[in-house]
């Protein structure tokens, strides 16, 4: 069963933080003598502000995602999901024996690479519960470990390279960020070439 779910978007603490901004400097501005707005106004304003926009709180996504991403034994789930502007492909199935356990997957599309494994494997996501699967994946997209030549990403938090970066060393580094590692296309890394260029 696949489920298309394209509209997660979320709001970040910063934005959150950028919409509170708004509203205080709109207050300040306020001709003296006129009514201001207060920290309570602000914040039932910032959140009418995101719920009208679209903005799912975390808690709500992830059970969503648990309600359609929860398999039984022999019917494993899927799911498309947007998490932040990246398309990624959400995999979950159950393992019945000889203990029962839950694993998922990540296929997250990478502009010049199309769709790759995050993690590398199923047993990244293995765990007893559903929900911790779902909650594990939820974090390692939310958490955006990517890898500082090709923008994967990883769940390997503290790595700089992901696996398939690490496995291409050229004598010569990239003509646009001069590292060597990673796969090269006529001598320059695909996600660098596509980089602006600095006059």
């Amino acid at each position: 069963m696949t489920t298309d779910f394209n509209s997660v978007q979320m709001f970040t603490e910063e934005s959150t933080y950028e919409i509170q901004q708004a509203f205080d400097h709109a207050s300040a501005m306020q001709p003296a003598g006129e009514a201001r707005l207060g920290e309570l106004e602000t914040n039932v304003l910032t959140g009418i502000v995101e719920q009208m926009a679209g903005g799912d709180d975390a808690g709500e996504v992830v059970e969503h995602w648990l309600t359609c991403l929860t398999p039984s034994p022999g019917n494993p789930k899927q799911m498309n999901v947007t998490f932040n502007g990246r398309m990624a492909v959400l995999r979950t199935y159950m393992i019945p024996t000889p203990l029962r356990s839950y694993c998922g997957a990540i296929q997250l599309k990478l502009e010049g690479f199309g769709y790759y494994l995050v993690g590398g494997g199923s047993d990244s996501f293995r765990y007893v519960d559903a929900r911790q699967v779902v909650d594990a994946m939820f974090s390692c997209l939310q958490e955006d470990f990517a890898c500082s030549t090709c923008g994967r990403l990883m769940i390997e938090c503290g790595e700089v390279y992901c696996g398939v970066c690490k496995s291409h060393w050229n004598d010569k580094g990239c003509s646009v960020c001069g590292k060597r590692v990673g796969k090269l296309t006529d001598g320059v890394h695909e996600p660098c070439a596509k980089k602006p260029r600095k006059e």
